[in-house]
């Protein structure tokens, strides 16, 4: 989040385009508490910063200028020309290890590196494109190390170690084709399997009534939690039949260019992009805080062993449990599982922990 003071910080743009900070929770971690609005703040912010390191790139002194010189320039080969020189992933950490320092430049390019992952991560997932997915989800490992998010960590480095040296070429495959779902047939149409079962959580809660009986409820969960599609199909079946106005479950999209305007202009009203040696602030009082390269931080933890180490002992034990329960020297012990621990123990499937 940074500080309010911090050119290019959410904290700023919480304040400069006004939105709710009960969409954020309160505490040290700030969880997210409205996905959609802190989405939506974040995506606007990343056109923003875009849009003035394009400006900046051109000469370009606010974003109205930038719409008028767009007209008559090579605008593909401009946005090639800027890939090439701040697509590498160690330009920050380089920039950091230089005696001559620009903090707000260095934040600028992080928010830019961090946020495009993330955007071709939520526009992977809307196509369906797992490879695209598993190679965000490399980077979202290396971000989590180190972190205070100590589950998300370990689990990411697992789904990664497990796509790249444990799992057959069978079963990643099987990954691959079963990672999304899409329900409409849509081209942008996918999303997680996990988000599939919250619409299926809310619809049954949309059910629920002040006077439903034990019974009742035990009936909502056994039996129409499993029919939620099929009775959603069938209500907009209904719908088109009689043609009755479907008015739809979500407001109308709100225009952003008055966000992504505002975060543009004063980007480049502030020289965010333009390297500036020891640069003055506003008020003196107020220095620019560095923000994080959660890409080189977990680099680093990952080279030192730590979370791998982890990773290594924890699997191990796992599989010694796993064995134990093939060789049925543990009771109360399903089928399910016997098959489950022999299909990870089989020779085709074995850990390849060496190559970690």
């Amino acid at each position: 989040m940074g500080h309010a003071h911090d050119i290019g910080s959410l904290e700023r743009w919480f304040i400069v385009l006004k939105r709710d900070s009960n969409i954020f929770g309160t505490g040290q971690r700030r969880s997210v508490k409205n996905f959609r609005a802190c989405n939506r703040l974040f995506n606007h912010v990343l056109d923003g910063h875009i849009l003035a390191l394009i400006a900046t790139s051109v000469g370009a002194k606010s974003c109205a200028e930038l719409c008028n010189t767009l007209e008559s320039l090579d605008w593909p080969a401009t946005l090639e020309s800027l890939q090439s020189e701040f697509d590498k992933h160690d330009l920050v950490g380089n920039l950091r290890m230089s005696p001559e320092r620009d903090v707000v430049y260095e934040n600028g390019l992080l928010f830019l590196q961090h946020g495009l992952v993330y955007r071709n991560f939520g526009d992977a997932m809307r196509h369906g494109d797992c490879g695209r997915i598993k190679y965000c989800l490399t980077y979202f490992m290396l971000w989590f190390q180190g972190s205070q998010f100590t589950n998300y960590a370990g689990e990411l480095l697992h789904l990664v170690a497990c796509l790249d040296h444990i799992w057959s070429p069978s079963f990643r495959e099987y990954w691959y084709n079963t990672a999304l779902v899409n329900l409409s047939g849509s081209k942008k149409g996918f999303m997680a399997v996990d988000l599939l079962g919250e619409l299926v959580v809310r619809e049954i809660k949309s059910w629920i009534t002040s006077t439903m009986s034990g019974a009742s409820g035990e009936y909502l969960r056994t039996v129409m939690a499993r029919q939620v599609l099929l009775c959603s199909g069938i209500r907009d079946s209904m719908s088109r039949e009689i043609g009755c106005t479907n008015y739809y479950k979500h407001s109308s999209n709100v225009n952003p260019w008055f966000d992504v305007r505002t975060v543009c202009d004063m980007l480049i009203r502030d020289r965010a992009f333009i390297f500036t040696t020891n640069r003055v602030p506003v008020k003196p009082e107020k220095v620019p805080s560095e923000v994080v390269d959660l890409y080189t931080r977990g680099l680093q933890l990952i080279w030192t062993g730590k979370g791998i180490d982890t990773y290594v002992e924890k699997e191990r034990k796992r599989r010694h449990h796993t064995g134990n329960l093939v060789e049925g020297t543990s009771e109360d012990v399903t089928q399910e599982e016997l098959e489950i621990a022999d299909f990870i123990l089989d020779e085709d499937d074995d850990f390849l922990l060496a190559d970690l």
